[in-house]
């Protein structure tokens, strides 16, 4: 993200949706993974979150490769997982003071909630 897409260290609504847009490709790379690979449910995966200092996100067999992932590897693994079982789910950005992080938001209008593929990894979290 560039300086001109922060303003006073808050990401910018079009910087957030940007984002929010790149990682739904990797969410749609990690469907089809889901699709034609026996994979394991997110939570019996036996990976680790690990945040990153650099922004290479990594696609399923590249998480379980590397028995680790970032919030945005997550969550973009949990969607995925969330919607081959027929769930309604995207990834959301989300601004948490000057830090981003990403969620993953299951169902729409209302009854929309939002869960941090984190705690959703340990077991804190069910549907």
């Amino acid at each position: 993200m560039t300086r001109e897409e922060r303003r006073d260290g808050l990401a910018t609504r079009a910087a957030l949706r940007d984002l929010e847009r790149a990682l739904e490709q990797l969410v749609n790379i990690n469907t089809r993974v889901l699709a034609t690979r026996d994979v394991p449910p997110l939570a019996d995966a036996r990976v680790i979150h690990q945040a990153s200092s650099t922004e290479t996100w990594r696609t399923i067999p590249a998480v379980l490769e590397a028995g680790r992932g970032d919030v945005e590897d997550l969550a973009a693994w949990l969607c995925a997982e969330l919607r081959a079982k027929g769930t309604l789910a995207h990834v959301a950005v989300v601004q948490a003071g000057n830090a981003l992080t990403c969620h993953v938001v299951v169902g729409n209008g209302s009854n929309a909630f939002e869960i941090d593929p984190v705690d959703w990894l340990r077991g804190k979290v069910q549907l």
